[in-house]
């Protein structure tokens, strides 16, 4: 079994891998941000719970946004179980499975007079349940315990995806525009976190 000493002689002394071999399987806990990328701008907050190794990292994370525009709103949680395999000193790549559940409502708007609007005729709900893979890459700098974490860009792949859209209200002349609102699937159109981008995350190792 190669020691913690011998490992750490193979990075620079005082860098980020040299930092993890002296704490082979030490707990992380972490909290960050990113943004969220699809139909739209998520902003985004994870909390991330793991063990770190020398080369590789195994996270448990929850993350959850909201986005609210002039026709809908939008929010999710997700939780995540990654590996992430360092390649060096500092970067790496992540492979992981996620949960997704997402619920929103929507009222669409339409023009009066040149103006839009939010339409009274007609509103929805929506939620989805979504299980899929998620892949990214990023780099660790490592301080003692203390770590700062990047994923510079990060892809959320559906496997499966259950939805439901109800509609809440309608007025009889909406009933065309509303089966026209049914079929686009407002749940689809509107998720917006897809691609991940700058999720940032402060971490302690102990």
């Amino acid at each position: 079994i190669t020691s913690s000493l011998q490992v750490t002689t193979t990075y620079e002394p005082q860098s980020s891998g040299w930092h993890r071999a002296k704490r082979p399987g030490a707990w992380t806990v972490g909290l960050g941000s990113g943004l969220g990328i699809g139909q739209g701008f998520m902003p985004l907050v994870r909390f991330e719970l793991g063990a770190s190794y020398v080369t590789s990292s195994l996270l448990f994370s929850i993350e959850s946004g909201s986005r609210k525009t002039s026709d809908f709103d939008v929010a999710n949680v997700a939780t995540a179980l990654e590996i992430q395999q360092f390649l060096g000193n500092s970067f790496y790549l992540s492979l992981g499975f996620v949960t997704e559940n997402l619920v929103g409502s929507f009222t669409p708007i339409k023009s009066y007079d040149g103006i839009l609007k939010q339409t009274d005729e007609y509103s929805g709900r929506y939620s989805s349940s979504v299980k899929g893979i998620e892949i990214g890459f990023g780099n660790r700098w490592q301080w003692g315990g203390f770590s700062l974490a990047t994923e510079w860009v990060g892809y959320r792949g559906a496997m499966t995806r259950n939805d439901d859209i109800k509609l809440v209200s309608i007025t009889p002349e909406a009933i065309p525009d509303a089966t026209i609102a049914l079929n686009k699937n407002y749940i689809t159109d509107k998720t917006p976190a897809n691609l991940r981008i700058l999720m940032t995350r402060f971490l302690y190792s102990f």
